[in-house]
Order: structure tokens, then C-alpha cells, then sequence
């Protein structure tokens, strides 16, 4: 299992987490808080987002999971949005266009983007979505990519209801089915 039990560094400021948290294989964790808690610190820590020098505790994450951090902030570089949603892909069968034409289909945003996938549009994306479609491209990058363990923070943060059923029920099928649209699509 990931753990954490107990974790005290400093970076800038003292960060102290009492507590354990132990979150087994095949399983949907959500850090729940007050604003202030230290969650977001906690899912960067998971995902290797800080190097931080432990002065008491321990973390555990397993050397052979693939882990991706998801930002709050959603970020793109100048390029077409396929390549865009393919950065990160580490086996060539993830990132073929049928499969990402499903995931941006289940996530409800096959279309939106003019020509979608098949566009050979180079553009600074950042500026051309809306926060929505930026929070949901993210989302829809980090599926296509197919890590072991996503760390993302507050997924339906965009989204209003009926769009956030579906972020959860996505990620759900991630973590049951280890990955999403494998080989159907």
C-alpha cells in the first residue's frame, strides 16, 4: 500500500501531519479538509511534486508505480491538441486517437475543440479553452496517459453537477479497470 504516517518537514514553512493515511491497491482516496490542512501538500507529496527532506515520519510510494501529479492549475503548451493530450504517454498503444476520441467522449468534451483530435491546429491552448474545458482536457491528459496512482486535485472543480457525476464516475472505472477505454475503443 501508499502510506503516510506522521510526516514533519520544512520547506519555507513547518508542515506537520499527524495521522496515518493508508490507501491499498485498487482503491478511490479523497483527502477531505478544511481549507488550510495541508491536503494539497499532501497529494504533491504522493505524487513527487516536492522534495522535501523528512525531519520525523515516513512516506511510502511503491518505486514501480508510474505516479502522475495533476495540477490545479491546468497547463498546455503551443501545439496541436493532440499532442497536447498525448504528453506523458509512455506506451504507444495509450495514446492512439481512437482511444483518446473515448476518453474525451466519456469526460463529454469530444467536441470541444473545433476538429477535435484530428485538428492540425498548432495553438497556445491556455488562452483558447474556457476554465472548464482546460480543467477537463487535464483530466481527459492524465486518463490518456495511464499512470498507476493519479494524484489530481479537486477533479470536479469545473464542473457543475450532471459533468461532475461523470468526472467521478470516470475515475472510478480508472481505478476498477485500471485504466479506461483499454482496447474497446
Amino acid at each position: 500500500p501508499i502510506f503516510a504516517r506522521n510526516l514533519h518537514f520544512r520547506m519555507g514553512i513547518t508542515f506537520n501531519f499527524q495521522g496515518v493515511i493508508e490507501i491499498s491497491q485498487g482503491t478511490l482516496a479523497c483527502l477531505v479538509g478544511p481549507h488550510g490542512s495541508g491536503k494539497t501538500t499532501l497529494l504533491k507529496c504522493f505524487g513527487n511534486c516536492l522534495f522535501r527532506e523528512l525531519t520525523a515520519g515516513e512516506m511510502f510510494m511503491p518505486a514501480h508505480l508510474r505516479v502522475l501529479h495533476v495540477s490545479l492549475e491546468p497547463c498546455f503548451f503551443e501545439g496541436t491538441l493532440m499532442e497536447n493530450l498525448c504528453f506523458g504517454v509512455e506506451i504507444p498503444s495509450d495514446g492512439t486517437k481512437d482511444r483518446v476520441r473515448a476518453i474525451l467522449r466519456t469526460l463529454l468534451c469530444e467536441d470541444c475543440v473545433d476538429g477535435g483530435v484530428e485538428s492540425t491546429d498548432r495553438r497556445m491552448w491556455q488562452a483558447q479553452l474556457t476554465v472548464k474545458e482546460r480543467h477537463t482536457l487535464t483530466l481527459a491528459r492524465a486518463l490518456i496517459a495511464n499512470p498507476h496512482v493519479i494524484c489530481i486535485h479537486k477533479p470536479t472543480m469545473a464542473c457543475g453537477s450532471r459533468d461532475g457525476h461523470v468526472v467521478m464516475q470516470t475515475l472510478t472505472r480508472f481505478v476498477r479497470g485500471r485504466g479506461v477505454e483499454q482496447g474497446n475503443a
